[in-house]
């Protein structure tokens, strides 16, 4: 259900998924994960548009057999039309359980703030919640040839990655994409390509009622992370009624041994990582 008070700003209410990107896949918000109860509201004022949504979730306990507990997601989209031919947006999110170690939360009413990266502080004062980070965008070249990418930023320290690379907490992932339209009206054509990276540990957090995921599956690209995908596909209309649709897929992936961590599994706390430096795509099988 959605309410329109006035004309330039919308709200919604309703148990959806949605996906925010350009790509076949998202590294930020896409349909991976079962529908979610949430709130929005969407400003659109000359070229900019700008999105608040808070989604009530629930997520297992390990070690607690079906018991699901309540976890909460806070997160803003702002884009802006810099030309006719250029989009970019910049994305952040906030994650929080209902009960932690010391008290019982509930609802922070604090991330009801419309206020687009209020809480970037987190990254320097240690707060217990998971923040996440991210930045997109399409180039048209022309009506027929348009590029397109993002990057997200779950964890970053300088000092770390200035020592090593590999340092687990260096948690990023990255897209790139081109798409191709046929000319024909009467016949509609897409050819798409797409790169997708993700390092080890991204979205996962110390527990799991704090990682980017919802009822055991990631709320953003389905494979979780420690992973590189690559993308190819076709798309031809030649009438309303039949198209064909090809689509060819390589993903180079690690996953973990027995009683190990090495990063694909979300789910997974991160506090149990294998190694603390030295860590690279497609570790573990």
């Amino acid at each position: 259900a959605y309410w329109k008070p006035i004309p330039f700003l919308t709200l919604s209410v309703g148990n959806d998924k949605q996906f925010w990107g350009d790509g076949y896949r998202s590294l930020l918000l896409s349909e991976n994960a079962a529908s979610y109860p949430f709130i929005q509201a969407k400003i659109n004022v000359w070229k900019i548009a700008y999105e608040h949504q808070v989604m009530f979730l629930k997520d297992l306990i390990a070690g607690k057999g079906s018991e699901r507990i309540n976890k909460y997601v806070s997160m803003h989209l702002l884009s802006c039309n810099v030309s006719p031919t250029l989009n970019f947006y910049i994305f952040e999110a906030v994650v929080w359980q209902e009960q932690d170690s010391i008290r019982h939360r509930g609802f922070d009413i604090q991330y009801l703030n419309p206020a687009i990266f209020f809480r970037s502080v987190e990254y320097n004062i240690g707060s217990p919640d998971n923040m996440l980070m991210g930045l997109g965008g399409k180039l048209k070249l022309s009506n027929y040839v348009h590029f397109y990418g993002q990057f997200l930023l779950d964890e970053f320290n300088l000092k770390a990655i200035v020592k090593s690379w590999g340092w687990w907490g260096n948690k990023h992932g990255f897209q790139a994409g081109l798409k191709i339209f046929g000319s024909s009206p009467k016949r509609p054509q897409l050819f798409q390509i797409e790169y997708n990276l993700v390092r080890p540990y991204t979205y996962s957090h110390y527990t799991s009622l704090i990682n980017y995921g919802y009822l055991k599956q990631p709320l953003a690209h389905p494979d979780g992370a420690n992973f590189e995908e690559f993308l190819a596909l076709y798309r031809i209309a030649f009438t309303k009624l039949w198209m064909v649709h090809a689509k060819g897929a390589v993903t180079f992936y690690g996953t973990d041994p027995a009683g190990k961590n090495y990063g694909s599994d979300i789910y997974k706390y991160n506090s149990s990582y294998v190694s603390e430096y030295g860590n690279h795509l497609g570790q573990g099988i």
